[in-house]
C-alpha cells in the first residue's frame, strides 16, 4: 500500500450523510463517535451471532468446550451508519470481526476494501495488524465483535496441545497450520479478502528428511511456509563449487520469495533436515494476493518526503557499487547478505530501498516487512543516484 506524502494524497474526503448532504472535516476523514444508543449483548442471547462467530477463522478450529468458553466473554456490538470501529494507528491488540452490514477500510484518504458481513472475507479479523495499517467505518447499520489477541492465542495455544497429545505425529491440522499462518508478519499486511483467498489457495506438502525443495539457479515457481520440520539453505559459489550452509530455517519460517519477486533464478537450494510438512502458494498466487499489496512503491518526490520526516535510505547494491556512488546518508546491506543482517537494522524507523533494479528492491523491502519492518521501495531506485543525473 502507497503510503503518500500530505502534497501527494487526493483533494478532501468527501462523506455523503444519511439526508444526503456532502459533508467535509478540514481534509480529514469525517468521524462520528459512537453514541450512547449504540447497542451490545452477550453472544448466548442470540443464536444467530453465535452461528456467525462459530465460521470465524480461526474461532472454527476450537473444540466445542473451548469455543463456548471463548463466546461466553464476548459482546456483540452494533453501531450505526458513520460510526467507526477503529482508527488507523490503534494499538487495542483486539481482533475485528464483522458479523452483519459493511463496512469500508481506507488508509489516509484512500479506500483499501469494502468488506460485508456473512461473506468468507468476513470470517477473518479486519485490518489486525497492530499497530493498525487502517481504519474501519461502518457503511450500514452493523453488528461486529471484538476478541482479545491473548485470550485467542490462548485458546489456540491449549487447543494444539490437547492436538498434539492426542496424536504427535498429526501435525496437519487445520488449526495448526492456519494460526501459524495468520500469526505470520507478511499475512498481517494483507487485506482481509487476499488472507481468505491466500488461504483457500494454499497447498499442503508432506516431505521427508533430505528432500530437496528448491535448487539454485532454477525459475521460481512456489513461496514455501514452514508448519513441521526444518530445512538448511545452502549455496554454491561457483557452478559445481562446494556450498556453505547459509541458514537453518524452522517452522513458522518461510522461503522462495526472492526468485518470485526479482524475476531471478533460485539463488539458493533448500533441504529438508527432516520430516516435515511445507505449505506453498504458486508464483501467480504470490503475485496477485501477497506481492502486490505489500511491494509499496514511491516516487523519488515521496521518498525524500519520509526521509525529511525520518525515514533511512537502504541502498541493496554489492558494496563496491555503493561505495562508487550512492544518495547522501543511505546505509549499505547487500541483498545476497540482507536476510542475516537484519537483526543490526533499528526496529522503529521507515526504510526507503532502492536496488540494482525494481525487482531486488521489492525482494529486499519484502525481507524487511517479514521481519515486521516498514519499508517502501523507491521506483527506478538507480536513476537517482548522483552518477546518473
Amino acid at each position: 500500500m502507497l503510503h503518500m506524502s500530505e502534497e501527494a494524497r487526493p483533494q478532501r474526503f468527501v462523506e455523503r450523510s444519511a439526508q444526503g448532504e456532502n459533508r467535509f472535516d478540514n481534509g480529514r476523514p469525517f468521524e462520528r463517535r459512537n453514541h450512547p444508543g449504540d447497542a451490545a449483548m452477550s453472544v448466548p442471547e442470540n443464536l444467530a451471532d453465535q452461528q456467525l462467530l462459530r465460521n470465524l477463522v480461526p474461532l472454527n478450529t476450537l473444540p466445542e468446550e473451548q469455543f463456548a468458553r471463548v463466546s461466553s466473554q464476548l459482546k456483540v456490538q452494533r453501531v450505526a451508519r458513520g460510526d467507526y470501529l477503529f482508527h488507523e494507528g490503534d494499538t487495542d491488540q483486539q481482533n475485528v470481526y464483522l458479523l452483519t452490514g459493511r463496512v469500508t477500510l481506507f488508509v489516509g484518504h484512500t479506500v483499501v476494501e469494502t468488506v460485508s458481513g456473512g461473506t468468507d472475507v468476513s470470517r477473518y479479523p479486519l485490518a489486525h495488524r497492530f499497530p493498525r495499517k487502517y481504519s474501519g467505518r461502518a457503511d450500514t447499520p452493523l453488528s461486529f465483535v471484538r476478541i482479545d489477541n491473548r485470550l485467542l492465542s490462548s485458546m489456540l495455544a491449549r487447543s494444539e496441545a490437547n492436538n498434539y497429545e492426542v496424536s504427535e505425529v498429526d501435525t496437519g491440522t487445520s488449526s495448526d497450520w492456519m494460526a501459524q499462518v495468520l500469526g505470520s508478519s507478511i499475512f498481517q499486511l494483507l487485506p482481509p479478502g487476499n488472507i481468505q483467498a491466500a488461504l483457500m489457495r494454499i497447498e499442503r506438502h508432506e516431505v521427508a528428511k533430505g528432500e530437496i525443495i528448491i535448487r539454485q539457479g532454477e525459475e521460481g515457481d512456489y513461496y514455501y511456509f514452514i508448519s513441521s520440520g526444518g530445512c538448511r539453505l545452502t549455496r554454491a559459489d561457483t557452478k559445481g563449487g562446494a556450498e556453505r550452509e547459509l541458514a537453518l530455517l524452522g517452522p513458522g519460517d518461510s522461503f522462495g520469495e526472492d526468485a518470485l519477486l526479482s524475476g531471478s533464478p533460485r539463488n539458493c537450494t533448500v533441504t529438508m533436515t527432516q520430516d516435515g510438512c511445507l505449505l506453498r502458494l504458486s508464483k501467480q498466487d504470490f503475485d496477485g494476493l501477497i506481492k502486490s499489496p505489500i511491494a509499496r512503491f514511491v516516487s523519488h518526490f515521496e521518498a525524500e518526503t519520509l526521509v525529511k520526516r525520518g525515514a533511512v535510505w537502504l541502498d541493496v547494491r554489492p558494496q563496491a557499487e555503493h561505495d562508487a556512488s550512492h544518495l547522501p546518508g543511505s546505509i549499505n546491506l547487500p541483498f545476497e547478505l540482507l536476510r542475516y543482517q537484519i537483526s543490526s537494522l533499528a526496529p522503529r524507523c521507515t526504510y526507503v530501498v532502492y536496488g540494482a533494479d525494481d525487482g531486488i528492491s521489492s525482494a529486499a523491502a519484502f525481507q524487511l516487512a517479514q521481519r515486521g519492518l516498514d519499508a517502501v521501495v523507491l521506483r527506478r531506485g538507480k536513476m537517482w543516484l548522483p552518477s546518473q543525473q
